[in-house]
């Protein structure tokens, strides 16, 4: 799973160029599925924790999962990704052909933002200061 914040208002098409060939994409996920709503959890309280309620309003969070991982990829698991985050959240979907394609991930993501200013970020992030 892949985090994509953008901010603030606007409308843009945001590409990242892919710098690497090919990554070996391994499905961590199907062992540790505990390790995984941790990390998120993580990430979603250093959020909270560094961002106003005026901020979140403004902040768009994209979530980008892989087709098939069997801890994210579900209705029931989007859904609670939604509630944990405080502000807008959309699930995007990777393709398999893109697993271990980071840049490509990321670029796909882009280009789904609604707004100019993006940050991108994998699950095992914890935001440290404010602002």
């Amino acid at each position: 799973m892949e985090l994509h914040v953008t901010s603030p208002e606007g409308v843009g098409k945001n590409c990242f160029a892919e710098v690497e060939a090919s990554s070996k994409h391994t499905s961590v996920n199907t062992k540790l599925p505990k390790i995984c709503w941790e990390r998120l959890q993580r990430f979603t309280e250093s959020f909270h924790n560094t961002t106003s309620d005026s901020d979140r309003e403004k902040i768009e969070i994209i979530v980008g999962i892989d087709e098939g991982d069997k801890v994210f990829d579900s209705k029931a698991a989007r859904e609670t990704i939604k509630h944990m985050l405080p502000c807008t959240v959309r699930s995007v979907s990777i393709h398999p052909k893109m697993f271990g394609r980071v840049c490509r991930i990321w670029s796909h993501l882009g280009r789904q933002a609604k707004h100019d200013f993006i940050v991108l970020l994998g699950d095992d992030i914890e935001l440290l200061d404010k602002g």
